[in-house]
């Protein structure tokens, strides 16, 4: 099954970043925004994985972060990767938080890869996609909206880290929780 590690996030922020996200969809371009539902923080994507391989995950990720405290992050205006002109995926960032979001995904990546899997070769950027750039050459009109959005969050509480499936359909991704580690 295909996994991934996330912080989730509340509905009321999924409301109102589905909300910014409906405002830029009159743009155009050829873009895929992620549904309210499938908002969230991917700390680490693990691709498929055995199902009998859960058990172990969680109990490795428990291990790990026991001793990670729950903490507060806050969301704060739009971006792309790489780049406004060559958009491949739009953002929102982190304002406050970032460091212990950092630091929770460097644990997650040390928890999995006791188990096998490879580490990961760039730094974690914390951020929240909200959509992917199917061709960058449609987002002329699209891309200064984005740029010019202004966004906040009230602070958001992490208190727990979740494993997810996610089932790739025709109509979008299906994210199903398997399991879920709580912070201190």
């Amino acid at each position: 099954m295909r996994t991934f590690i996330a912080v989730d996030l509340p509905q009321e922020v999924k409301q109102k970043i589905d909300a910014v996200s409906s405002s830029l969809r009159k743009y155009g371009g050829r873009v895929s925004w992620v549904r309210a539902a499938n908002l969230h923080l991917t700390l680490k994507f693990l691709g498929e994985i055995e199902e009998g391989l859960l058990p172990d995950l969680k109990r490795a990720l428990e291990e790990r972060l026991s001793q990670v405290s729950k903490f507060e992050f806050s969301l704060k205006d739009l971006g792309a990767f790489p780049n406004f002109h060559k958009p491949r995926v739009i953002w929102v960032g982190i304002d406050s938080g970032a460091k212990e979001l950092t630091d929770l995904a460097i644990k997650v990546d040390e928890a999995t890869h006791s188990l096998g899997f490879e580490k990961e070769n760039r730094p974690f950027s914390a951020h929240l996609t909200i959509a992917r750039v199917k061709d960058p050459r449609t987002t002329s009109n699209l891309m200064p909206e984005v740029q010019n959005t202004l966004f906040d969050s009230e602070p958001i509480q992490a208190e727990d880290v979740i494993i997810m499936k996610s089932q790739l359909t025709p109509h979008g991704a299906i994210y199903t929780p398997l399991a879920e580690i709580k912070l201190q």
